[in-house]
């Protein structure tokens, strides 16, 4: 029984994954795993800030690579890897709450498709239970089988939301 979050970065994925290469944006302290973004310059940022949900952008994938190593090569080569999930790319996610006791998904919660907003809370990645129906962007695929049904910060299979994606820079 999970007591805390504590999925790691990256976390685990099935389905099709593209990687391509891009830009980083100056200042970004992204690092492996985080979820990215092509900001208005075409360079990636980072999704959304600690303790934030993910606002009302088109996500690109996860680094592969942390920012500062990128913006730290000479320019010409300073690029970083990017996993792109195709529509079927899914990934271990944890639920979040503030209250533990409710950072739970009933099981009938999994009989119709569940869509949550993406959070990075304190550096990690979470579908936020707490904010549903604000920018929601994670469908919940299937309930990890090491977890029963409400179970406090339950694992979940997830994918980004197809109308979420910014699915031309994934092919």
């Amino acid at each position: 029984m999970p007591s805390a979050l504590n999925v790691g970065k990256p976390s685990a994925t099935r389905g099709k994954w593209t990687t391509k290469y891009y830009g980083v944006t100056a200042a970004q302290t992204f690092v492996v795993g985080d979820w990215v973004y092509l900001d208005s310059s075409g360079t990636l940022a980072i999704c959304a800030t600690a303790s934030n949900d993910v606002g009302n952008i088109k996500i690109l994938g996860r680094a592969l690579a942390n920012a500062s190593d990128i913006l730290a090569l000479p320019s010409g080569v300073a690029v970083c890897p990017v996993s792109i999930p195709s529509d079927d790319g899914e990934f271990i996610i944890q639920l979040y709450h503030s209250t533990a006791a409710s950072a739970v998904m009933a099981e009938t919660a999994m009989d119709v498709p569940t869509v949550l907003p993406l959070r990075n809370q304190g550096g990690l990645w979470v579908a936020n239970v707490e904010t549903d129906g604000t920018n929601d962007r994670v469908v919940i695929v299937e309930r990890h089988p090491k977890y029963p049904h409400s179970e406090q910060y339950g694992w979940f299979w997830g994918r980004i939301s197809p109308a979420d994606l910014l699915w031309e820079s994934g092919t």
